[in-house]
């Protein structure tokens, strides 16, 4: 099985501890680029699974574009200010219905199940 390509973009302090952390790991091939550049295609170039940022320096100017380009990138950024990590999902769904839409909204990690509400304009006689 080929390892996870796991892409590190900028050079703070955090991302260098996680890329000598992740570096430990068989499973993962970890690259590091000094600073994003001001185009996707080169990150793409290098199709990664996974890019990690910095929160602090800003998600790269190019991010919505990179996952629009490879819906199946996993791109995190790392806030250790706040102890927060966000992904960012470029994950593309066809054919939604009204119900499908508010299944998805419903974050199935919370165990939030949308129910539609009754139409109550049925019910009304003119």
């Amino acid at each position: 099985m080929k390892p996870l390509r796991v892409v590190l973009l900028g050079q703070s302090v955090l991302l260098g501890s996680l890329a000598a952390g992740l570096r430990r790991f068989r499973e993962l091939e970890v690259l590091c680029l000094a600073a994003p550049p001001p185009e996707a295609e080169p990150v793409a170039a290098l199709s990664p699974d996974v890019i990690l940022f910095d929160a602090a320096a800003a998600a790269p100017p190019f991010a919505l574009a990179l996952l629009h380009c490879c819906p199946a990138l996993r791109l995190i950024s790392l806030d250790a200010d706040r102890n927060r990590v966000v992904v960012w999902s470029g994950q593309q769904l066809n054919d939604l219905s009204l119900d499908d839409l508010a299944r998805l909204l419903g974050d199935d990690q919370r165990l939030f199940h949308l129910s539609a509400v009754p139409d109550s304009s049925k019910d009304r006689t003119s």
